[in-house]
């Protein structure tokens, strides 16, 4: 049963698929059941527009590793899109819930690196290589919140400071 799950989608110099088209292979990113580790979508005419598309797609996605994305037209807004996929620093808990699954966003004209990937898009890249999935989310929250606001914890009667002391406990021993 395991070898008849498509792990690797290539739609490598398609230029003719259109924004309704990514729509539709984006639902396979969005389907719980999607076993689809690596998508290849060199040399397509991917603009801004598809960069929405797939991190909207890629949202909730747990197991997509690798998107290959080189030769398209994306600018910095289709990559802030990304940034904000692998670490939504809008809120803690947006930042606990971004994508810690993706690992390469290959996106280089030269070669199949990550060169061209913007540098705090590399940095989450990296830490989400990571095995232990509860600990990336914790050092993105570290490294982007770095200002918690205690307040709510002290009115609460202190009830939820032993659960918060031993969640920073937690998170020293992680490499940030």
């Amino acid at each position: 049963a395991n070898g008849n799950k498509l792990r690797t989608l290539s739609l490598v110099s398609n230029p003719s698929i259109t924004t309704r088209g990514w729509r539709a292979v984006s639902t396979l990113l969005e389907s719980p059941n999607s076993d689809l580790e690596e998508l290849l979508l060199e040399r397509n005419g991917i603009g801004d527009e598809g960069a929405v598309i797939f991190e909207v797609a890629l949202a909730n996605n747990c197991k997509l590793k690798t998107l290959a994305l080189s030769h398209n037209v994306i600018t910095a807004e289709g990559w802030a899109a990304f940034s904000k996929l692998l670490c939504d620093t809008s809120s803690i808990n947006n930042t606990f819930l971004s994508n810690h699954i993706l690992q390469h966003i290959r996106c280089s004209r030269i070669s199949n690196d990550d060169a061209m990937v913007p540098g705090d898009m590399r940095s989450y890249l990296d830490l989400n290589g990571g095995a232990d999935k509860k600990k990336v989310a914790i050092i993105k929250i570290l490294q982007n919140h770095r200002h918690f606001d205690m307040q709510p914890l002290f009115e609460w009667d202190f009830k939820a400071l032993p659960l918060v002391i031993d969640w920073f406990e937690r998170a020293a021993a992680c490499p940030t």
